[in-house]
């Protein structure tokens, strides 16, 4: 999951893209532990992102935990995780990735945007 305020990434070529895409999946294949592949995820939806804030979430049956997370100095994962929660239900329930704006009912400008995007292993 990303959540950005603001920051765009940079524009890619298609080649640019091809080059990425075949980089990320040399370096998965690589990874010898679960910390080094979280913190690639991490790093890589930040960077493709623009994103201030990331959040990467493991599904445990019915339980969300905190794999790791890429914050603002003070924030706390398990905040955001709280104030994610509808969203991230009903991300988990349709397995498609959405762009949501909150807090709701908030003037736009101080709503803040979140892309929600769940990751599927083995189904």
């Amino acid at each position: 999951m990303a959540h950005s305020q603001s920051a765009r990434p940079p524009t890619r070529t298609l080649r640019d893209r091809f080059n990425l895409l075949v980089d990320v999946g040399l370096r998965l294949s690589g990874f010898r532990g679960e910390r080094e592949l979280h913190d690639f995820l991490i790093g890589k939806a930040t960077e493709l992102s623009g994103a201030q804030r990331v959040l990467l979430l493991l599904g445990t049956g019915g339980d969300l935990c905190i794999a790791g997370s890429m914050l603002p100095r003070g924030e706390d994962p398990v905040e955001l995780l709280s104030a994610l929660g509808a969203w991230l239900i009903e991300s988990r329930r349709t397995r498609s990735a959405r762009l949501r704006h909150g807090p709701e009912g908030a003037e736009p400008i101080d709503q803040r945007s979140c892309l929600i995007a769940p990751l599927i292993a083995r189904g």
